[in-house]
């Protein structure tokens, strides 16, 4: 499968990921191992795909945690 563009740089999929289980994870805390392993599957599943490098998942999945963080402070 070819990238749709040339700008893969986070993946936004994974990012989107951790953010959501992020902000799900600190509210219901029982469901974070399911969340984390969603998050990540969707995260590898841009590699496994050659839709996306290593680097830019892991970035994604930092950068998505950060987010779902903030977001969780700024809405709190």
């Amino acid at each position: 499968m070819r990238p749709p563009d040339r700008f893969s740089f986070p993946s936004g999929h994974t990012m989107a990921a951790f953010a959501v289980s992020t902000v799900l994870a600190l509210h219901f805390p029982a469901l974070a191992p399911a969340l984390g392993v969603v998050a990540l599957s969707i995260g590898a599943s841009r590699v496994v795909l050659g839709l996306h490098y290593v680097s830019d998942v892991v970035a994604g999945a930092l950068l998505g945690t950060l987010f779902g963080g903030v977001a969780l402070l700024v809405l709190a």
